[in-house]
C-alpha cells in the first residue's frame, strides 16, 4: 500500500503546465536569496521563499530533516538539540548559529539561539540560508560549524498585511498576522505576531504520560532604510519538560517558563559596518519526581526535586570595515560580547545550592580576511580570526585561534569550492565551574575541529551537487562511560566523513524534483564505528491553482540496522489572490527516525534500555491563509 501511494504522488505530479506559470517565474526569480550569497561565503543550502511556501515550512526542522551533516533531534528537555548526549544537558549544539537578517539570535547561558528558534513558527521568514563548516567571516565572527540565516518578509514584497490560522489532529491551534508597509524618507517597517499551542504527541513510559507540549508567543518588529536596520524580537514559552533530567525518564511534574527579549541594531556607513544588540532570557523551571537519593551521592543524585529561576543577558557591539580594490577585498573587524547570568533561585533535593561566583563571560575578537580574485572566476579567501575567553570567577580562560582557506571557481556550467577550516570553541556559561554536575573535570580543554571541504557543481538540465566534508574534532566533549550524566575531553580524535550527492531538475519553469543520497560516518568513544544512509525524494510543483508537495526520506543507520521512512505530503489551494486553504501531513507513515534517552534504574544505578522516541511526530495540518 505504501509503494502504490508513493507511486501515485510523485508520478502524477511530474507533468502538467498552466498558464500561470510565467508569474510564479517571475516572481521566484525576485527571491531574495539570490542576491545575499557571496560566492565563497561557504558551502551552503538556500530555501527561497517559493521553496518554503509550497512546502509549507512551519518550522526550521522542517528543512534539517532534510539536509547533510546534521540531523534534528529533542534534548531530553524538549528543546530543538541535534548534538543532543540524550541525558541531562538541556541544550549541547552551541556550534549551530542562528541569525535573523543580520543579527545573532542568543542565549546567555547557552550560546546559541537554535534552542529558542528551533521549533518556531516561521510566517515571518522571506528566505533561509544554511552554510556548513566554518562560514566566512562576513557572516559571523563566532566559531561556527552550522550557520542558520533567517531574512524576514519586507515591505518591498510584501506591502500589506496576512492573517493566517492553524490547526493540528492533536487539537492545537495556530494564529499568526504580519503586515508591512513603508513609511517616509525611505524608511520600512514589518510587524508579525504569532500565538501557537504547539500540542504534540504524548509518548508513556512505563506508564508515565511524558509531553513536549510548548504553547508560545511571539513578536517581531523590524524597521529599516538603505543602510540603516532595527530589529525586535519578543517570547514567552511555556514548556511542558519532556524527561527532564530524571534518571529514569519517568518524571512526576516538570515544567519551563521563559520570557526572551532581543533588541538590536546594524548599519552599514559606505565600508563601515556597526551592530549593536541585546538579548535577555528569564526562565523559571520545576522538576519533581519519585526516585529517592543515593547516600553515596550525597543530595545531588538521581535528583528527586529541582526549582532553579536563571537570569541570563548578553550584549553585543561588532564593527566591520571593508576595504575594496580591483581585485581584492579585506574586511576587518573586531567584536566585544558580554554574558551576564546569574541562578536566581537553585534548589536541588530540597537543598539549596550555593553560586560557584562565576556570572558573567566576556569574548573579545578581533578577525581579518581577504578575498582576492586571480580571475574573474576564481576566488582566494583567507581569514584568521583571534577571540579571547574570560570567566569572572574560574580558572576556565581560553585563547582561540580561527581560521580558514577557500578557493571558489565557476564557469558557465561548473562551481568547484574548495575550504579548509580550523574552529576552536570554549564552553558555554552553563558548563562553568560544573564540576560534578554537567562536568568532571575542574577545567575543560578548549575544543578544535579541522574540517576539509570540496563542493563540486554542475550546471545544465540537470543541477548535480557533490559535496564530501572530512571532519575531525579534538578534545570533544564525551559522556563519561562510568557516569553518563558528566562529561570530559575524550584523548580520541573524532574524525567524520560524509559524502553527498544530489540532482535538482527544475521543470515546467519553476517545477523542482530533488533527489540526494547520503552516508555519513564517525567512530566515538561511546559509540562504535555509527553509519548513516540518507535518500531523499522532494517534487514541488503548481498545477493551476494548487501547490503540491512531496517528500521522502529514508534513513539507515547501523546501530538500529534498520531503514525509517519520513514522507511529508502537503497540498495548497489559492481560492482566490487574497484566499489560500492548505493541508500538509508530516511522518504520515509514522516511521521518522528515533533517538534514544539515556535511562537508568534509580535504586541501582544500572543503565537500563534507552528511551527511543521520535522527534518528528505524525500530524495533520489544516490552515487557512487571508491576504489584505
Amino acid at each position: 500500500m505504501r509503494g502504490i501511494v508513493l507511486l501515485f504522488s510523485f508520478i502524477i505530479l511530474l507533468f502538467g503546465n498552466n498558464i500561470d506559470s510565467l508569474l510564479k517565474k517571475i516572481e521566484i526569480n525576485c527571491d531574495l536569496s539570490e542576491k545575499t550569497k557571496i560566492a565563497n561565503g561557504g558551502v551552503s543550502f538556500i530555501f527561497t521563499r517559493s521553496d518554503l511556501e509550497r512546502m509549507q515550512v512551519n518550522t526550521l526542522k522542517d528543512i534539517i530533516e532534510s539536509l547533510p551533516m546534521i540531523e534534528y533531534k529533542e534534548s531530553s528537555y524538549g528543546f530543538p538539540d541535534p548534538f543532543t548526549y540524550g541525558d541531562n544537558k538541556a541544550f549541547v549544539s552551541n556550534n549551530i548559529r542562528v541569525f535573523i537578517n543580520n543579527q545573532e539570535i542568543a542565549t546567555g547561558m547557552y550560546g546559541s539561539g537554535f534552542m529558542l528558534l528551533g521549533d518556531m513558527n516561521l510566517d515571518f521568514v522571506d528566505h533561509i540560508e544554511v552554510y556548513f563548516q566554518n562560514p566566512s567571516y562576513e557572516y559571523t565572527t563566532e566559531s561556527t560549524l552550522t550557520l542558520i540565516k533567517i531574512y524576514t518578509k519586507t515591505a518591498q514584497k510584501d506591502n500589506g498585511g496576512k492573517f493566517k490560522t492553524s490547526y493540528n489532529m492533536y487539537n492545537s491551534k495556530s494564529a499568526s498576522i504580519y503586515y508591512a508597509n513603508q513609511l517616509l524618507n525611505g524608511w520600512n517597517y514589518f510587524d508579525y505576531f504569532s500565538y501557537n499551542q504547539n500540542k504534540r504527541k504524548k509518548y508513556y513510559v512505563d506508564d508515565t504520560k511524558v509531553s513536549r507540549d510548548h504553547p508560545t508567543f511571539q513578536a517581531l518588529a523590524s524597521i529599516y532604510n538603505q543602510n540603516n536596520h532595527f530589529l525586535l524580537q519578543a517570547i514567552t514559552q511555556n514548556r511542558d519538560g519532556f524527561l527532564d533530567t530524571s534518571i529514569d525518564n519517568t518524571p512526576v511534574k516538570t515544567w519551563i517558563k521563559s520570557k526572551f527579549l532581543h533588541l538590536g541594531y546594524d548599519g552599514n556607513y559606505n565600508n563601515l559596518y556597526i551592530l549593536s544588540d541585546f538579548d535577555y532570557k528569564l526562565t523559571d523551571t520545576y522538576f519533581k519526581d519519585d526516585v529517592i537519593a543515593q547516600a553515596q551521592y550525597n543530595y545531588l543524585y538521581p535528583i528527586y526535586s529541582q526549582i532553579s529561576t536563571i537570569d541570563a543577558k548578553i550584549f553585543n557591539t561588532e564593527i566591520k570595515y571593508k576595504m575594496k580594490k580591483s581585485k581584492n577585498t579585506l574586511i576587518t573587524g573586531v567584536k566585544y560580547r558580554y554574558k551576564w547570568f546569574s541562578y536566581d533561585t537553585l534548589y536541588r533535593n530540597d537543598q539549596e545550592l550555593l553560586s560557584t561566583g562565576n556570572t558573567h563571560q566576556i569574548v573579545f575578537s578581533v578577525f581579518a580576511e581577504e578575498q582576492y580574485a586571480i580571475e574573474n572566476n576564481s576566488i582566494i579567501n583567507l581569514g584568521i580570526m583571534r577571540a579571547k575567553v574570560i570567566n569572572n570567577s574560574s580558572d576556565q580562560e581560553d585563547d582561540l585561534l580561527n581560521y580558514r582557506l577557500a578557493h571558489t571557481y565557476t564557469n558557465t556550467n561548473w562551481i568547484f569550492k574548495t575550504i579548509f577550516g580550523h574552529t576552536e570553541f570554549s564552553i558555554d556559561p552553563y558548563l562553568v565551574n560544573s564540576t560534578g554536575f554537567f562536568i568532571k573535570d575542574n577545567t575543560v580543554k578548549v575544543i578544535k575541529n579541522n574540517a576539509f571541504q570540496e563542493n563540486i557543481i554542475f550546471k545544465n538540465n540537470i543541477k548535480y551537487n557533490f559535496l564530501f566534508t572530512y571532519s575531525e574534532f579534538i578534545n570533544y566533549l564525551v559522556p563519561d562511560l562510568n557516569d553518563r550524566y558528566l562529561l570530559y575531553n575524550t584523548n580520541q580524535k573524532i574524525r567524520t566523513y560524509d559524502f553527498y550527492l544530489s540532482g535538482e531538475k527544475i521543470y515546467n519553469d519553476i517545477d523542482k524534483l530533488l533527489m540526494s543520497v547520503e552516508y555519513l560516518t564517525y567512530k566515538a568513544p561511546i559509540i562504535n564505528r555509527y553509519k548513516r544512509f540518507k535518500y531523499l525524494i522532494r517534487n514541488i510543483n503548481t498545477i493551476k491553482k494548487y501547490d503540491i508537495f512531496n517528500e521522502l526520506i529514508f534513513t539507515y543507520t547501523n546501530d538500529e540496522q534498520k531503514y525509517y521512512i519520513l514522507y511529508n505530503l502537503g497540498i495548497k489551494y489559492h481560492y482566490s489572490k487574497d484566499i489560500v486553504f492548505s493541508i500538509k501531513g508530516e511522518n504520515i507513515f509514522d516511521d521518522a527516525y528515533k533517538q534514544n534517552y539515556f535511562r537508568a534504574d534509580p535504586n541501582t544505578l544500572e543503565q537500563l534500555q534507552p528511551t527511543q522516541i521520535s522527534p518528528i511526530d505524525r500530524n495533520i495540518i489544516v490552515s487557512m491563509e487571508y491576504y489584505f
